[in-house]
């Protein structure tokens, strides 16, 4: 796996056009700040975020499949219409998360 920066990820995602689907396949992203950021339409299976705030995160249409949330807060993210099939979120805050129509076979919350 690659880890990102912070400002490699920010600004790979600041640069992108709208609804674009970005890959961002087996990556880490440890300890950053990443609160309201509109990250639908991307591909981040395989990743692993640890420590990451993703607080207000829009993650609609995205794929997280695979994925590893460790440890992260997601209060208020959206994950409509995402897939998240196998997805591990472990020790997260989701307070008030939304799930709507994300697809979570196998996944564990």
């Amino acid at each position: 796996m690659e880890r990102l920066s912070e400002k490699e990820f920010k600004s790979i995602v600041a640069v992108r056009k709208a609804k674009e689907r970005l890959a961002f396949t087996e990556k880490e992203i440890w300890n950053m700040d990443l609160s309201g950021m509109e990250l639908n339409h991307m591909d981040f299976t395989l990743s692993s975020f640890q420590n990451t705030v993703l607080d207000g995160v829009n993650f609609e249409n995205s794929s997280v499949e695979n994925a590893l949330f460790d440890g992260c807060s997601m209060r208020g993210a959206c994950f409509k219409n995402a897939k998240m099939m196998t997805a591990s979120l472990r020790y997260c805050d989701m307070t008030k998360c939304s799930l709507i129509l994300s697809a979570k076979m196998g996944a564990a919350l």
